[in-house]
């Protein structure tokens, strides 16, 4: 089944010779859920390991809880599930900095209705890029002018929301 998912590696790596398969393999072939699970499931120190390094600097408890929101949301879009005006049953972990968002624009910080704002803000701590975060803002920005029927408040979003993505 592995060696399937290898084809497209071919020339890359010699899967005859590796007794296991380099990390980057496995993040290439593996979905999100199951990264998430690989992680969750990794001893504690390991998880430290990981969310303090040159890369990321995350109390591991948070990047646990980013890596199952992003997972979370990931399956609700493709499976086709509505987001536009609905909450979402994961609370996320918000950083004192992401309350401090929540609070100037009066958007309630209940774990119980979580919004897709919410979510993004978790996502967003994951992408190294910076340019990612604009991207998205630029991106979301040509969606609401394509639907004008959008509204921001249906999405959990302050009407500065593109003020957290620079």
């Amino acid at each position: 089944l592995i060696v399937g998912y290898l084809e497209p590696l071919k020339g890359k790596i010699d899967i005859n010779d590796e007794k296991f398969l380099p990390i980057w393999v496995v993040v290439e072939i593996v979905s999100l859920g199951t990264l998430s699970k690989i992680f969750n499931n990794l001893k504690q120190e390991y998880r430290k390991m990981i969310c303090n390094n040159e890369y990321y600097h995350f109390y591991h408890v948070f990047f646990q809880n980013y890596i199952s929101i992003a997972t979370a949301l990931r399956n609700r879009i493709a499976h086709r599930e509505r987001i536009y005006g609905k909450y979402f049953a994961k609370a996320p972990l918000l950083n004192k900095s992401d309350k401090n968002i929540l609070s100037e624009n009066n958007l309630q910080i209940n774990g119980s209705q979580s919004t897709l704002f919410m979510y993004i803000l978790c996502i967003k701590h994951l992408l190294l890029n910076k340019s990612r975060n604009l991207y998205f803002a630029n991106r979301f920005e040509k969606i609401l002018k394509k639907y004008p029927v959008v509204t921001l408040e249906n999405l959990g979003f302050p009407s500065n929301w593109k003020a957290y993505f620079d």
